[in-house]
């Protein structure tokens, strides 16, 4: 049983970091250019990372 848990808690953690460092990751510039705005205003996600740099 003590094996499932640690396995379970351990990809548990590994997403939540995969995730914190993924939001800390800057857009590259390459991509940053080709964003097109129109269909990114059209976006219903409420964490998206381009709508939050957009508004600060």
């Amino acid at each position: 049983m003590w094996p499932a848990i640690i396995l379970i808690v351990s990809l548990v953690a590994i997403y939540i970091a995969s995730y914190i460092l993924n939001k800390r990751t800057p857009i590259p510039e390459e991509c940053r250019e080709a964003l097109d705005e129109a269909s990114c205003s059209a976006c219903s996600n409420f964490s998206c990372s381009h709508k939050v740099e957009e508004e600060e």
